[in-house]
């Protein structure tokens, strides 16, 4: 994962990982820019009921977020 400003360049020489996702999407409220923006599908948006059901009941296919968001520029252009 990588960290992106607002020059819409990424950087990975700052912030390695899951740490990197967590300082952007706190950047990203500053920017006004929120999670669903990000989101490449609304199809991989779910509801706060079936969250609480994915919690209560653990699943591996879960286990792990891969799905990739999109970059400063993707969001702009919407």
């Amino acid at each position: 994962d990588r960290l992106y400003g607002s020059s819409g360049f990424g950087s990975n020489d700052c912030v390695p990982g899951f740490l990197a996702r967590i300082f952007q999407h706190e950047y990203d409220h500053f920017q006004g820019i929120l999670f669903p923006d990000r989101v490449e599908s609304p199809e991989h948006l779910i509801s706060e009921a079936a969250y609480q059901e994915m919690i209560q009941n653990p699943s591996p296919k879960f286990s792990h977020p891969s799905r990739p968001v999109k970059s400063d520029r993707a969001v702009a252009s919407q």
